[in-house]
């Protein structure tokens, strides 16, 4: 008889909700016969009263909104916690996102009243919240400077992230400060430990790398405050930050894709940590200074190298709040590391290639203005890093894959620096004199395609060699640096290639004017196709090319004066 009872008290609470009798759903829930039934058949009322967890609900019959989130609550106080467990999890498998915040509470409850949580079912649980927070649209931009940064909190997305962010954090503390404050070293301890510090990294992943973390502890976002909270979290459990950095020397880290693989299939002896949720970690203790100390028993190299292959992976993103991070993260590495002091060994290493590349590429293409003056910055302070060997090194090596002409020019910068230096510093004088300096003077002073080469697109790379070329003919007029003995051919490979190549086009730009300027010719035969930053132009008014190819000549002007003046240089060979 008592089975028939409960049947139908289930099957009344389904239809009072159904009919929209709230008042009658509340005289019941509150009756003790209906807690008793709870006990056996929570899990049998959860689908029930879930079933009104949704947008429509809310908007529609927000009574019946309310009162099923009470009876969801009461399931999770009075029901057969594992159970119940099992049947939240199930509801907010759909991804709804008012489902999910109304079920997280309950299943905070729920998790509390089970005595002995073991590793698997913890991890059971904090991947679905994993699941949820990675199925949450990204903000919907990409290149942003200072001032749009100031409507970010108005956005939909970044809304929705932080609702849901303050809803998390709040569930975690609990269990962040149970096991803080359990000092037992038994193995089951470890292994929650473990499982709660990756659910914390993960949720510095997305989507909260895509948002603006700037903070200071008097005027910060709701969400900055929030990620604060998370760090503080992370450092209960570990209190030396750094010591995360052995996953990045160890290469135990996972891609975002590997990371949601191993959520996906669940995999219980499985702890993987995400390269991108560790690198916004050290970018939110490190740049926004959300740790306050630090264990100084690391070598500086050590952190430095494994802080860099972390900004590697923020720079490889194109949306810009992500590689800002990367950015940043990288410039307060540089700054803490002396110049110079980093062995010519490391460059054995991919991440000193893959770093140039990255900043380069932002540097050059980067919409963001300031994005791409630090990424150059960056570029000099990485170099500068390294001993007087590692910058030979790199020097030679930047030609040998396909560089920009820009950033081709910009290293010829800092190679006319390092040959500035030899006359001043012995430890320069060994790699940037004799048959050394020549390789990298035919890596520097070149012509990519002989005299048809496009002089628009490398007059940054041509007219710092040709600065060069001039500094070291005047400055070196007792032969210290050996320049004299390859001059010759550099101005055969170089100089005299210039020479014609700034002829013909010249030639090219102007016949191209004669024909804008003919009157017989229509605006169709005058059509031009320039070359400007490797990109043709095309379709253009008259007066657009017009003003285009008058730069030009500019520019082959300017190019033929740093030229005649390099010739006059090496003409004035110095009797030795």
């Amino acid at each position: 008889m008592a089975v028939e009872v409960e049947v139908d008290l289930v099957e009344h609470l389904s239809d009072l909700l159904a009919s929209g009798d709230t008042r009658s759903v509340k005289a019941m829930i509150n009756e003790s016969a209906f807690e008793t039934v709870l006990r056996t058949r929570a899990n049998d009322v959860i689908p029930i009263v879930s079933y009104y967890i949704n947008e429509e609900a809310m908007q529609e019959n927000p009574a019946v909104f309310r009162y099923s989130e009470k009876v969801l609550q009461k399931c999770a106080e009075s029901g057969n916690p594992k159970e119940c467990l099992m049947e939240y999890l199930a509801q907010i498998e759909s991804l709804d996102v008012i489902k999910f915040k109304i079920c997280l509470k309950p299943i905070q409850t729920t998790l509390l009243r089970i005595p002995d949580r073991k590793s698997p079912l913890m991890q059971c649980v904090f991947n679905a919240i994993y699941t949820l927070i990675n199925s949450l649209p990204l903000p919907r931009y990409r290149h942003l400077d200072e001032k749009s940064k100031l409507l970010l909190d108005c956005d939909e997305d970044v809304q929705r992230i932080r609702d849901i962010y303050s809803l998390i954090v709040m569930f975690y503390e609990p269990f962040v400060n149970e096991i803080s404050d359990n000092s037992s070293a038994d193995k089951r301890t470890k292994s929650v430990r473990q499982v709660l510090l990756q659910a914390l990294l993960q949720l510095l992943g997305n989507p909260i790398v895509h948002v603006d973390l700037k903070y200071n502890e008097t005027e910060s976002s709701t969400l900055s405050r929030l990620v604060f909270k998370i760090v503080a979290f992370i450092l209960k459990l570990q209190s030396d930050p750094l010591a995360l950095l052995l996953l990045v020397e160890n290469e135990e880290l996972v891609s975002v894709d590997e990371e949601r693989a191993f959520v996906h299939e669940f995999s219980s002896n499985e702890i993987k940590f995400s390269d991108l949720s560790l690198s916004s970690f050290f970018y939110l203790i490190l740049c926004e200074n959300m740790c306050k100390s630090f264990h100084y028993v690391y070598n500086k190299q050590y952190v430095y190298h494994n802080c860099l292959r972390l900004a590697k992976t923020l720079l490889r993103y194109k949306e810009t709040l992500v590689l800002q991070k990367g950015l940043l993260l990288a410039k307060v590495m540089m700054e803490q590391i002396e110049a110079g002091s980093m062995d010519f060994t490391h460059l054995a290493s991919s991440t000193h290639k893959e770093i140039i590349e990255l900043l380069s590429n932002i540097a050059v293409y980067h919409k963001v203005k300031e994005d791409r003056r630090l990424a150059a910055e960056l570029i000099k302070k990485h170099f500068c890093t390294f001993d007087v060997k590692g910058q030979f090194y790199i020097l030679l090596n930047v030609c040998k894959n396909p560089q920009h002409p820009n950033i081709t020019g910009y290293f010829t910068t800092f190679f006319t620096d390092s040959v500035r230096k030899t006359f001043i510093n012995e430890e320069y004088i060994e790699y940037f004199t004799g048959k050394r300096l020549f390789d990298l003077l035919c890596t520097f002073c070149l012509l990519i395609e002989g005299v048809e080469t496009d002089l628009i697109e490398n007059k940054d790379q041509i007219l710092s060699a040709l600065n060069l070329i001039i500094f070291l003919t005047r400055r070196d007029r007792n032969n210290f640096s050996g320049v004299w003995k390859y001059i010759t051919s550099i101005s055969k490979t170089f100089l005299d290639p210039l020479r014609e190549a700034v002829d013909l086009s010249r030639a090219h730009y102007k016949l191209q004017l004669r024909s804008l300027d003919d009157p017989l010719k229509t605006e169709d035969e005058a059509d031009l196709f320039v070359s400007v930053g490797g990109q043709m132009l095309d379709q253009m008014s008259t007066e657009d090319k017009q003003t285009i190819l008058n730069a030009g000549l500019t520019v082959f002007d300017l190019i033929e004066h740093l030229l005649s003046r390099a010739n006059e240089c090496v003409a004035d060979k110095p009797q030795l």
